[in-house]
């Protein structure tokens, strides 16, 4: 059975999330960062492209087996928030929760 994941790059300056299927490409969309918007908006707009790029693929949330994230950053293994990193909006958020 073929399985669709979700792949999401985080950096300072730009953000990709990519579908693929088998380790298969399917489709990848960039939008920027613009962490200075603060982490409220970024959450919005990171969620708005997880759909975007989901749309692309004529997929949906239900199709993928998982999502996998990168932050620019060293999470902590027990808390899972961001201790440190170059884009400071994430430090001490609850990420993996919102």
């Amino acid at each position: 059975m073929s399985k669709y994941v979700m792949g999401i790059d985080i950096g300072g300056t730009k953000i990709e999330a990519a579908i693929y299927k088998d380790q298969e490409l399917l489709v990848s969309e960039r939008m920027p960062t613009q962490r200075e918007l603060g982490y409220d908006s970024v959450l919005e707009r990171l969620a708005d492209h997880i759909s975007t790029v989901l749309n692309k693929a004529d997929l949906n949330l239900d199709s993928l087996s998982g999502i996998g994230t990168g932050l620019p950053g060293t999470v902590h293994p027990h808390k899972q928030t961001m201790i440190n990193g170059n884009s400071e909006i994430f430090i001490n958020k609850p990420f993996a929760k919102d």
